[in-house]
């Protein structure tokens, strides 16, 4: 199994498993170039959706009796995380391992209108034996606030 990552929104750009003559596959819609990851018509597509995965009504939602507006992209809506949610920044990157990189990003309070300083580490990690690719979130916040991450990863069957 081969994994092809970019620190751009931690997009996937390629998942190659091999089939059952040994003959290797991308099993994931991807994208060819890194212009294709920010100019993509599908803007969500293989990447890490946050700081909220799916719709906010009307873009608003009430925390400890205080009302929060953010950013809309969907209608009057909110869609994972707004139009520069966690898809579309820059996330530092640390290869730990040949099998294993982390990412680090942190979101500003108010960023996409979001309240609190989130600092976020997702870690994508090949398991060998399993031959399976594992995404793990860790992230911690100085306020309450609302918190969904997710990767919007669409998978494709090889041929």
């Amino acid at each position: 199994m081969e994994v092809a990552v970019t620190n751009y929104g931690c997009a996937i750009l390629s998942i190659m498993v091999p089939d059952k003559a040994g003959k290797y596959a991308n099993v994931v819609l991807g994208h060819d170039s890194i212009d294709h990851v920010i100019n993509s018509p599908e803007p969500f597509l293989n990447t890490t959706i946050g700081r909220y995965g799916n719709r906010i009504a009307k873009g608003k939602f009430t925390l400890y009796g205080e009302e929060h507006e953010l950013a809309v992209n969907n209608g009057p809506n909110s869609l994972h995380g707004g139009p520069t949610g966690f898809h579309a920044r820059i996330w530092e990157a640390t290869q730990l391992d040949e099998s294993t990189v982390q990412f680090h990003y942190i979101s500003e309070d108010g960023e996409e209108g979001f309240p609190g300083t989130l600092e976020v580490d997702m870690t994508y990690h090949i398991e060998e034996e399993a031959n399976a690719l594992t995404i793990e979130y860790r992230a911690t916040t100085d306020k309450a606030t609302v918190i969904n991450l997710t990767n919007h990863a669409s998978s494709i069957s090889p041929e």
